[in-house]
């Protein structure tokens, strides 16, 4: 009987004797032993927590501060258990894991028990974080089933599109087709009218020489006849004055008069030679009737006129229209009107330009069959640059594809266009900065079939003052919208942005949800 009691007080003493306090509950039965195993070496359960530390790990002394690389676990019953390092117990500090205060048992400080507000702050956090989960999922499906239907219908605009250019460049080729067709026709044309018109103009210029050697003779022969009649005028002139100075003398005037009346030849030729002179030079439209009264015949018809008289009225026009002859003949020549009458016949042999509003029309629907084909084509490679973008599982990214969205703070607004560039926009002057270009997925330590895409690096922005490129990382955190949440610049030019979306929430079960 003394040795059963022996055994069962030697076995509670073993068992009370074994201090539990800041052990793990999953761990407790690794101190319910006679020995406690560590490094690999046993020691006596009554060496734990014995504020001496025996062990390498700390694992003896969970209950005291003698291990700094042990760890303490708080009950905090009512609320979640957890640990906290060994160094941290009894420090006169009430640590906000330990919400039952069991870390300061020791009394160094007393420390209030507030698991229960613990527990309700938790669970409000939770059912926050589960209602986030939730819209974050379901904004994940929606744009998973938004990727799906871009892609679909990127994928049947992009035959459209290349239909649609297909058709385009036969159009330009027929439009450039008509436009060639049409200046061959133009440049033959001008080259036959060329040859007409070098032709014509040999021709003409021919004929022109032609008449203008007759005209430069006869107006040579004018010429030497203006000096012959010059010559002789001047010598009539001279006789009708030696004339006129031999019969004065001589003849009665009354003689004169009757001889030269009953000469009807003479009176004839008198009359018409003056009067033909007289009608030249004063321009008398007068009527025959007029010219049939003796007073308008002349002097010779005027019984009260000399023979003198009668001669001097009948030679003296002659030789006045003589005498102005020859300068009214250099003033034709010298006409103004030849120079400008030559011009215009010129002119009149050119041949009219072919109208151009043809091929005005053509080229303009050529240019613009052109812009239309390059804007398609652009269309096309922006597609096609899209679809070789990895957008992450299901293509979830891909409604966000170049989506921009802002942050800001103080002096700076953060700009992020997903998939393309960041920026800084100072609120001061509004100047713009590269952070960097978009260039990949950050992957590291990920396995290919575990991708996260969660990580985004841009880089090669503008350089930095004695420093290099910046360059930014980008973190996605789930939220059921997408937004900047912060940005940081963690070492020179080196930056860090948190972007919360939907497309990195995790797709709940419909028991979860």
């Amino acid at each position: 009987m003394r040795t059963f009691i022996y055994h069962l007080f030697i076995g509670v003493k073993i068992i009370s004797a074994v201090d539990l306090r800041g052990v793990d509950p999953d761990q407790q039965e690794l101190y319910l032993k006679d020995t406690f195993t560590c490094d690999n070496k046993q020691i006596p359960i009554n060496n734990v927590n014995d504020n001496y530390c025996d062990c390498e790990d700390g694992s003896d002394e969970p209950g005291t501060n003698a291990c700094s690389n042990g760890y303490f676990y708080c009950q905090n019953q009512g609320f979640t258990g957890a640990k906290i390092k060994s160094y941290r117990v009894n420090d006169g500090v009430c640590d906000t894991e330990c919400c039952d205060g069991s870390d300061e048992y020791q009394g160094l400080v007393s420390c209030k028990n507030t698991c229960v507000q613990a527990a309700r702050k938790y669970k409000a956090e939770q059912e926050s974080i589960k209602q986030k989960l939730d819209l974050g999922s379901k904004a994940r499906l929606n744009l998973i089933n938004s990727a799906k239907s871009n892609l679909k219908s990127q994928s049947r605009h992009l035959e459209v599109a290349e239909l649609e250019l297909s058709n385009l460049k036969v159009a330009e080729a027929s439009w450039k087709e008509w436009l060639n067709k049409l200046e061959d026709y133009r440049d033959e044309l001008q080259r036959k009218d060329d040859i007409i018109f070098k032709r014509s103009c040999e021709g003409k210029l021919i004929s022109l020489k032609e008449r203008n050697d007759d005209l430069t003779d006869t107006v040579k022969q004018l010429e030497q006849d203006l000096i012959t009649m010059s010559s002789l005028a001047y010598s009539i002139k001279q006789k009708h004055q030696e004339l006129l100075k031999l019969a004065e003398p001589l003849l009665d005037e009354s003689v004169i008069s009757s001889l030269l009346l009953s000469e009807d030849e003479s009176k004839v030729e008198t009359y018409t030679l003056t009067e033909e002179i007289q009608n030249e030079n004063e321009q008398d439209d007068s009527t025959e009737d007029t010219k049939s009264r003796p007073e308008a015949r002349g002097v010779c018809y005027d019984q009260t006129s000399s023979f003198l008289e009668c001669l001097n009225s009948s030679i003296a026009p002659i030789v006045s229209r003589l005498s102005r002859t020859p300068s009214r003949l250099i003033r034709i020549l010298h006409w103004n009107g030849w120079k400008k009458l030559s011009h215009g016949i010129l002119r009149s042999l050119h041949l009219v330009e072919p109208s151009l509003q043809d091929a005005a029309y053509l080229k303009t629907q050529y240019e613009n069959s052109q812009a239309e084909v390059r804007k398609k084509e652009d269309e096309i490679r922006s597609f096609k640059e899209k679809e070789s973008v990895d957008f992450g599982i299901n293509s979830v990214f891909s409604p966000l594809y170049k989506k921009c969205f802002e942050h800001h703070d103080v002096e700076y607004t953060y700009k992020i266009c997903l998939f393309e560039k960041v920026t800084q926009i100072s609120k001061r002057d509004g100047s713009e900065i590269s952070m960097g270009t978009f260039t990949k997925w950050d992957h590291e330590n990920e396995l290919e079939d575990e991708k996260k895409y969660k990580v985004m690096i841009y880089e090669n922005g503008l350089s930095c003052w004695n420093g290099p490129t910046r360059s930014t990382v980008v973190r996605f955190e789930c939220d059921y919208r997408t937004s900047v949440k912060s940005v940081q610049e963690p070492n020179k030019c080196e930056y860090e942005m948190i972007v919360l979306t939907p497309a990195v929430c995790p797709i709940l079960s419909h028991s979860e949800l």
